[in-house]
């Protein structure tokens, strides 16, 4: 039996594991010496670090750390914080996960509560929990014609995206940070903010090359007698080459930086006094390299020699939608408890934001977290957080069936005014990209084989008048009649695979 079916490969990448791990941080916290007496919490913070993260073995391990930060009133009437670190590991059983496979893990403060048993200790508790998620990159074949037998296929044309190589690899970043001649001296550091940037990225043969620059934003009480907290902005440059299996320059990519890990040490130059930053953090970089593919899809088939055994699946196939990079002016007014008198300081968190559609519009919606220490109406030292939201609205070309996106935001400025009312006003910039996708699900022909033992009926008359109605498929009618769209086309000149009006078709016996 001469018969052969053409396949073609679909790169996918599937997820392997998803689970979460928790990590309880509980202190009976006994403040130095050199820190005054707290007479009011301000605000307790527990930031979780993942430091770095190995799979192999039927495991994954992730080497993190919790920094407690508790940000208070001293006796002395001026703000204090004082910082402790927790270091933890989290591990999860993943049978079967190799050391190529791509492995991350996302840490989340679930809660953190701060109570004052003396004005040396407080009673702290507080919970971390991990994220793990493990992809792995495999392939699909896809059926894509058959010859011989005379079996009939018909295909549907059908643009896919094709995974060709993903990897999600952390490096670390170690820098000494000098403070302008002009700033004050750190007395303690309130919160550290970075963000990783990726500027020329070039692709080559299993290798991706980027160059981008972690951006920090550190606020400080100063060692002076001042009540604001002090800003510093730096960069530190960045330059990193990536093993990504699979990838060279055609590949279009999807990467993602973020730092999963930073941590700060003030400590004194030869002058004594503590102007300089031990910047210890980790960038993790998320890559995804893509081919898009027209391929034709079988969706059916028929043999009009013999009977055909044909199994059918529904299957899904990833579809490019969008992709694009925008500017997000975000802007709003908060409303802060007593009241804003003045602003001593302002930083953002992380942005949350979610990805959704509606009929072809596709919505990315979200908010900026914000933490504001200011004095209130009473003149007392207060602290709080309000979320900035912002919507992006955006057209798509198509309805979407099941939307796939990671949104990716940068924050760029974020300014605010306090007003007469006491609220204050925001206004922020984002930087938005994202590449849309949609999953698609088809009826596809996985497996099909002529049954030599069940030849075809031979009693059909040499030539067939059918009144076809319009709107009828021209394959529809060869199939039932056991014969080819090649032929009926060809027979009755026609043009196309839909019937445009009702017309006598002639069907001619093979």
């Amino acid at each position: 039996m001469d018969f052969h079916v053409s396949e073609q490969t679909i790169g996918v990448s599937a997820p392997l594991f998803e689970g979460r791990g928790e990590q309880a941080v509980d202190a009976d916290l006994t403040l130095p010496e050199y820190c005054p007496d707290a007479q009011r919490v301000l605000k307790c913070m527990l930031v979780p670090n993942v430091r770095s993260v190995q799979a192999g073995g039927g495991r994954v391990t992730a080497d993190c750390s919790a920094v407690l930060r508790v940000l208070y009133c001293g006796e002395d009437g001026r703000v204090h914080c004082y910082e402790q670190n927790y270091p933890f590991s989290q591990e999860v059983s993943v049978p079967g996960v190799q050391a190529g496979d791509c492995a991350t893990v996302h840490a989340e403060t679930s809660y953190v509560n701060c109570r004052i048993v003396s004005p040396r200790r407080m009673d702290i508790h507080g919970m971390v929990h991990c994220l793990f998620r493990v992809r792995r990159r495999g392939e699909q074949p896809v059926i894509s014609g058959a010859s011989g037998c005379g079996v009939q296929m018909k295909t549907a044309p059908c643009r896919v995206v094709s995974a060709a190589g993903e990897a999600a690899k952390s490096f670390p970043v170690a820098e000494v940070v000098e403070l302008a001649a002009d700033a004050p001296p750190v007395r303690q550091i309130l919160h550290t903010q970075g963000t990783a940037v990726a500027g020329d990225i070039k692709a080559i043969n299993n290798k991706l090359l980027f160059k981008g620059e972690l951006q920090l934003k550190i606020f400080y009480l100063a060692d002076n007698d001042s009540s604001e907290p002090a800003v510093l902005d730096y960069a530190i440059p960045l330059s990193q080459i990536v093993e990504v299996d699979g990838i060279d320059e055609d590949c279009l990519q999807e990467t993602i930086l973020t730092v999963p890990s930073l941590e700060l040490t003030p400590r004194a130059d030869a002058s004594g006094e503590r102007r300089l930053l031990d910047v210890n953090a980790s960038v993790l970089a998320d890559i995804r390299a893509t081919r898009e593919l027209d391929l034709p899809i079988s969706v059916d088939a028929y043999s009009t020699q013999s009977e055909l055994d044909t199994e059918y699946r529904n299957m899904e196939f990833l579809q490019p939608l969008d992709s694009f990079a925008e500017k997000l002016p975000v802007t709003g007014s908060v409303a802060v408890p007593g009241g804003a008198n003045e602003i001593l300081g302002v930083w953002s968190g992380e942005p949350s934001s979610e990805a959704q559609t509606q009929g072809n519009e596709l919505t990315i919606s979200g908010a900026l977290p914000l933490h504001i220490l200011y004095t209130d109406g009473a003149g007392e030292t207060a602290f709080c957080e309000k979320p900035l939201e912002f919507r992006f609205r955006r057209a798509l070309s198509q309805a979407v069936q099941r939307l796939k996106c990671r949104p990716q935001l940068t924050l760029i400025n974020l300014d605010f005014t306090p007003t007469n009312n006491g609220e204050v006003q925001f206004r922020a910039e984002l930087d938005l990209s994202a590449k849309a996708y949609d999953l698609r699900e088809r009826r596809v022909i996985v497996a099909l084989q002529p049954d030599e033992n069940r030849p075809k009926d031979d009693d059909a008359s040499a030539l067939t008048l059918y009144y076809a109605d319009p709107g009828e498929n021209i394959w529809d009618i060869a199939r039932a009649y056991n014969t080819t769209m090649e032929s009926i086309t060809q027979e009755n000149a026609l043009v196309g695979e839909t019937l445009s009006e009702q017309q006598m078709l002639l069907i001619p016996r093979l």
